[in-house]
C-alpha cells in the first residue's frame, strides 16, 4: 500500500509560515517566563532567570513536531514531481534524523538565548535592565533561530525523499530578492546529490553550517536525475 500525501499538510510557504508562528509564539511566552523570573528594580543575575535544561525540555517536542511535518512537507514537494506513489519512501524514515536534530536545535536556541542574556549585562552594567527589555521584545533571534529550522527541516526531507526515489542530481536555488553573496554566488551550481555545495553545506539551512549561512536562509534545491 502506497503513502499518500496527508489531506491537511499545506505547501511548502504555507508550512514554513505556520512554523514561523509557532516558534515565534514560543519565544514570547519564553521572554514572559524570564521577565517573570527577573527582578529588574537592579542589575539581574541573568543566569538566574533563564533555565537551559527545563527551556530546552520544553522546545524539544515543539521543535521535534515542527521538523517532522516541515520535513514531510519538503519530501512531498519532491515526490509529487518524481514519485507520487512513493516508492521507497515514508514519514517514518525521516523521523529519527528529526528525532535528533530536534534536540540539537533546542540546544541551540537555548544557548543563543543564553548567550544573548549575557550580553545585555556584560558591557554596561549600568543599562543592562533596559538592554534586557529590549532583548526580550525582540523577535529578530527567535526569527533567524527559527527560518534557520525551518529551512533544515523542509531541505532534508526533501533530499531523503530525492535520494530514495533515485534522484542523482541536485541543484541550487536562491529565493530571496536579497541573498547573501555565498549563496548568490552558487545560485544554479549542481552537484551530485550526496555531494556538498561550494559552501560545504548539503543543503539549505543544513546543521553542519554556521549562523551566518543558516539565519533565515530561504534557499532550496531542485532535484533530477
Amino acid at each position: 500500500m502506497k503513502a499518500a500525501r496527508p489531506a491537511d499538510l499545506g505547501t511548502i510557504e504555507a508550512e514554513r509560515g505556520a512554523a514561523l508562528v509557532r516558534l515565534t509564539v514560543f519565544w514570547e511566552q519564553q521572554a514572559n517566563r524570564i521577565r517573570s523570573a527577573l527582578d529588574l528594580k537592579s542589575i539581574p543575575n541573568v543566569s538566574d532567570a533563564f533555565d537551559y535544561d527545563a527551556e530546552t525540555a520544553a522546545l524539544e517536542p515543539l521543535l521535534r513536531a515542527t521538523m517532522q511535518r516541515l520535513a514531510e512537507a519538503g519530501a512531498w514537494d519532491v515526490l509529487d514531481k518524481w514519485n507520487p506513489d512513493s516508492e521507497g519512501w515514508s514519514p517514518e524514515m525521516v523521523e529519527a534524523y528529526i528525532a535528533k536534530a530536534a534536540a540539537t536545535n533546542a540546544g541551540r536556541w537555548s544557548t543563543a538565548i543564553a548567550d544573548g542574556l549575557a550580553a545585555t549585562v556584560a558591557d554596561d552594567p549600568a543599562g543592562a535592565v533596559d538592554r534586557i527589555k529590549e532583548f526580550l521584545s525582540d523577535h529578530a533571534l527567535a526569527v533567524a533561530l527559527a527560518g534557520a529550522f525551518t529551512t533544515g527541516a523542509l531541505s532534508f526531507g526533501a533530499y531523503d525523499a530525492a535520494s530514495k526515489s533515485g534522484l542523482r542530481r541536485k541543484t541550487w536555488r536562491v529565493t530571496s530578492k536579497n541573498p547573501r553573496p555565498s549563496h548568490a554566488a552558487q545560485n544554479g551550481e549542481s552537484v551530485a546529490i550526496h555531494d556538498v555545495f561550494s559552501n560545504g553545506l548539503r543543503w539549505p539551512g543544513d546543521h553542519y553550517g554556521n549562523a551566518a549561512e543558516n539565519a533565515n536562509c530561504t534557499c532550496r534545491l531542485d532535484y533530477g536525475p
